[in-house]
């Protein structure tokens, strides 16, 4: 019992309660959000619209982590930082692909918790807290129900009556405040393992001679090309298979072509 009133009077669980109940309006917001600009970059990756798209994609997740890392670390009590993108060379390409790094893809995941995940949890909270405020009340407002409250077994309809539910009610609320914290603790370290920063590369003992990191880009670029080869003619073969009216490859072409020479100048 003495566990339960400290736990009650702790205003950690409040915060706790209302990170839960926040999923209610944020993972939604979330979903359709990212759902959308996935969608339409998905529907324009032949285009070059598609580059500005992700962009937008990188940006808009970036502003969404950054909301629920504050949200974290107030409320939740965990180190947690919205995604950073790591250094570059220079170049837009560089810059481009940096912005798509492992807290990129962890801050997705992340939001896409707060859906799958925190938005049951947010509606089984509220509904057991309801359900508490509504039996705590009830004669204030069963006596005014035509037919009364059907309870299943029991339908009360008289003052006297709803105030058997009261009890009910004073177990149930604190219940939902309750099993606050333990609902909340994965959360804590879901958003301290996925809201962090890129850790950056550490120089090993191979990584040091100038002959190295000269031939490191030169290799990445030989394996961009070679894939942009194969997709670039694998998607001509296609085009030549099924229409030759109107040459659509060309739009991925282009953006393909573009990123090759800048790597190499």
């Amino acid at each position: 019992m003495g566990l339960i009133m400290r736990t009650l009077g702790d205003p950690a669980t409040y915060r706790r309660l209302v990170y839960l109940v926040s999923a209610l309006v944020l993972g939604p917001a979330w979903f359709i959000a990212l759902v959308t600009v996935w969608s339409l970059c998905l529907g324009l990756v032949i285009t070059p619209f598609v580059i500005p798209l992700l962009l937008v994609l990188a940006f808009m997740t970036r502003g969404f982590a950054a909301v629920e890392a504050e949200l974290a670390s107030s409320l939740l009590d965990v180190d947690a930082h919205a995604p950073v993108p790591g250094q570059t060379q220079p170049g837009f390409w560089a810059w481009f692909r940096s912005q798509f790094g492992g807290s990129f893809w962890r801050a997705q995941g992340y939001l896409m918790t707060r859906w799958f995940a925190g938005f049951p949890i947010a509606v089984l909270v509220l509904s057991v807290l309801a359900a508490g405020l509504g039996l705590l009340f009830a004669p204030v407002w069963v006596p005014f129900v035509q037919g009364g409250a059907d309870l299943g077994l029991w339908r009360p309809h008289t003052f006297v009556q709803s105030l058997a539910l009261v009890p009910a009610g004073l177990i149930l609320l604190p219940i939902g405040v309750l099993i606050a914290k333990p609902l909340s603790l994965p959360f804590g370290s879901i958003a301290a393992g996925l809201l962090r920063a890129d850790s950056p590369p550490v120089a090993g003992p191979g990584q040091a001679g100038p002959l190295a990191r000269t031939a490191r880009p030169r290799q990445a670029l030989q394996t961009h090309a070679s894939v942009d080869a194969v997709v670039v003619l694998a998607l001509v073969l296609i085009w030549a298979v099924t229409s030759r009216s109107y040459f659509w490859p060309i739009w991925v072409v282009l953006p393909l072509a573009t990123g090759s020479m800048r790597g190499w100048c």
